[in-house]
């Protein structure tokens, strides 16, 4: 996996190198989400519609949803990250 685009992501491995996903795995797709599209999507929608969705997901394995819903709000309260 080549180093993330952005300074504030930082992973050490590939998500797909563990069976399952975990909380670190979850909290970089968030922070991630709507970066990848260039140029960047407005990301609000779609951190308000994955708020939403974590209320009909069942099953979260590993992860854990109070730390990634805190993300969400987080990033959604403070807006875009500083890139540089």
């Amino acid at each position: 996996m080549s180093a993330p685009a952005h300074p504030w992501v930082s992973s050490p491995h590939a998500t797909t190198s563990r069976p399952e996903w975990t909380t670190e795995d979850a909290l970089l797709f968030v922070t991630c989400l709507g970066t990848w599209r260039q140029p960047p999507c407005a990301r609000a929608p779609l951190l308000r519609r994955y708020l939403a969705a974590c209320a009909r997901r069942q099953d979260w394995g590993q992860i854990d949803v109070g730390q990634v819903q805190l993300r969400v709000a987080r990033l959604l309260t403070v807006g875009e990250p500083e890139t540089g």
